[in-house]
């Protein structure tokens, strides 16, 4: 189970604020995460880290708030936006941007069917007539399963045990944090 650190970071939400923001849309929110809002508004998961391919740390979880506008679902939402994808907007339309990796990424949640998806607008080319489903990568069928499959550090720690990479890049990760230590130490 994937429990919230703090629901409701910057209030509540209330029902009619949720049905405006829908209203906007032109679609009503899947369920489970109408749910989230409205229980959670924003809130952060206890486990953030999607350990499948594509490989990512959630960073932000928007909300419909008065909050600070990074983490608001009203100002981060148009996707094209916020990526400069205006000539890419019919593409993009019927998906909403409902949070952040910590490389700048965007979780999307297709309103049609309720799926969740990676996109890192970083690749496109903004070549005419590409298609920004090759982009895209469907990581759940759902809201409650994206969660679900999300982990701690820890957990991570047991999957990725053994894979030579991964240990490889935790040594040279404690390496260079004793680096650090020592020049802080030293400076003193």
């Amino acid at each position: 189970m994937n429990s919230i650190v703090q629901g409701n970071p910057y209030g509540p939400l209330s029902a009619e604020r949720l049905e405006a923001f829908e209203e906007s849309l032109g679609k009503r929110l899947p369920n489970e995460y109408r749910g989230y809002l409205l229980n959670y508004n924003g809130g952060d998961f206890e486990k953030t880290i999607f350990p499948d391919e594509p490989e990512f740390r959630v960073h932000h979880m928007y909300g419909l708030h008065d909050g600070p506008e990074y983490n608001r679902l009203e100002d981060r939402f148009e996707i094209w936006r916020g990526f400069d994808l205006e000539g890419f907007r019919d593409q993009l339309q019927g998906v909403l941007r409902f949070a952040d990796t910590g490389t700048g990424d965007a979780l999307l949640l297709d309103l049609n069917d309720g799926s969740v998806w990676f996109f890192d607008p970083h690749d496109v080319t903004g070549e005419p007539n590409q298609n920004l489903r090759q982009y895209m990568h469907r990581l759940a069928s759902s809201f409650d399963e994206f969660v679900a499959k999300l982990i701690s550090e820890e957990e991570e720690a047991v999957l990725r045990a053994g894979d030579p990479v991964y240990e490889d890049f935790k040594q040279r990760l404690e390496r260079a944090k004793r680096r650090r230590e020592q020049e802080t130490g030293n400076s003193d």
